[in-house]
């Protein structure tokens, strides 16, 4: 299955001295586009230095006193770094009793992650961490015109319950780095299990919380083999960026506990079909599920591209795209990813986010919309948005199922 639209999440660089600037949807349009271009550019390469960088760039605790179920209670200490909910414009300790604090450093070749705070979420692990390249060599790098570098952690393997997770790459919301140190918050995808340990997804659907005992604590183990370096070129369009990879071995071992978590998740079993039929392009969107946790969202759907028309010169590609509104209107900050069949007909996806700031979720409303630009301009005015406001779907997340 080949990817058709690669995972984009936004990177958020936060500090008291920057104002923080809130995208607009049309810009937020404008930069996925861009990216989408440069994938098309580059979609003969095939290495493992572009999938990972597609994965990290595409989308992101103080004590905790969590008692787990053998009695013993894990957080005994403050957390010496930020809490998960600063990222995402909660209240302090408003996650306690989802996450736990753990305070671990792992080091090799120099450089250093400690990891902070865990939260064991819908799919996904949250991991509240600190990456220190101070005693880094950086002398080995390639060298080249650059106007700034920025390290990151592209992937890792999450061990569970017997279970092996790769292809784990999320979100993550990065700190402006200080002093050679930068905070960040990642999160790790728990769908994708490798049975055959062969490093490849056999399982891309697993549900991690539909399938532990909410009564039984579990050894986690997170393994980054490797940090990047994402070299900015100097002159865009002129210098390119460049990506390189530092091998190693980052462990670290923690034990979780879904059942508060677990208690409060929402499913709801979708199951419409929202049909397009637009003068260059005729589609049907099955809508399957969404998942309410008291962190995230979820969207599953799948896309059967019928029929698509020849576009003329003065129009770039148009292509489908869903947004979730929560009960204001307000645009709901999600990444997504997806994979298609041979003939590129079938389009199998997600949409998933963590849940930002202090507003209560009362409703999800689900948005169909065209996007698509004129003469290949980065004009604004030739970039178009075509939303099918009738064609939307409304869930009221205070009906159970």
């Amino acid at each position: 299955m080949k990817n058709k639209y690669e995972l984009f999440n936004e990177i958020n660089m936060q500090d008291e001295d920057y104002e923080n600037y809130k995208l607009s949807q049309m810009e937020k349009d404008n930069i996925f586009i861009n990216v989408s271009k440069n994938i098309k550019l580059e979609k003969n390469i095939r290495n493992k230095k572009y999938s990972k960088i597609a994965i990290v760039i595409i989308l992101c605790l103080s004590i905790s006193n969590v008692a787990l179920n053998n009695g013993k209670v894990w957080a005994l200490v403050e957390s010496i770094g930020k809490q998960i909910e600063s990222y995402l414009g909660k209240k302090e300790n408003e996650y306690t009793g989802y996450k736990i604090s753990v305070n671990q450093v792992s080091e090799d070749k120099g450089i250093k992650l400690s990891l902070h705070e865990v939260l064991l979420d819908d799919g996904n692990i949250l991991l509240s961490m600190n990456l220190d390249h101070s005693n880094f060599d950086e002398s080995g790098l390639k060298k080249g015109l650059y106007l700034n570098k920025n390290y990151y952690l592209p992937t890792a393997t999450v061990y569970m319950d017997g279970k092996k997770f790769v292809e784990t790459g999320g979100a993550t919301k990065y700190e402006r780095e200080k002093n050679n140190q930068q905070d960040f918050l990642t999160s790790l995808n728990l769908e994708r299990v490798d049975e055959n340990d062969d490093g490849r997804a056999d399982i891309t659907d697993y549900q991690i919380l539909d399938n532990i005992d909410p009564n039984k604590d579990y050894n986690i183990k997170v393994v980054f083999d490797e940090v990047g370096i994402h070299k900015i070129g100097l002159i865009p369009r002129v210098i390119d960026d460049e990506f390189e990879f530092i091998k190693g071995k980052w462990e670290f071992k923690f034990t979780v506990n879904g059942k508060n978590i677990m208690r409060e998740i929402k499913v709801y079993n979708i199951n419409k079909e929202i049909n397009i039929d637009d003068e260059d392009l005729k589609a049907k969107i099955y809508i399957k599920q969404l998942r309410v946790s008291p962190i995230s969202v979820k969207l599953t759907y799948a896309m059967n591209i019928e029929q698509e028309y020849p576009l003329n010169d003065k129009i770039n590609d148009k292509n489908i795209y869903i947004e979730l509104l929560d009960q204001h209107g307000n645009y709901i900050n999600v990444g997504g990813g997806a994979s298609e069949n041979e003939d590129g007909s079938l389009i199998e996806g997600s949409l998933e986010g963590n849940l930002e700031n202090n507003k209560k979720l009362e409703s999800i409303k689900i948005l169909p919309y065209i996007y698509y630009i004129e003469k290949n301009s980065d004009n604004p005015k030739y970039h178009h948005r075509i939303e099918y406001e009738d064609k939307s779907i409304s869930i009221d997340l205070n009906i159970e199922e």
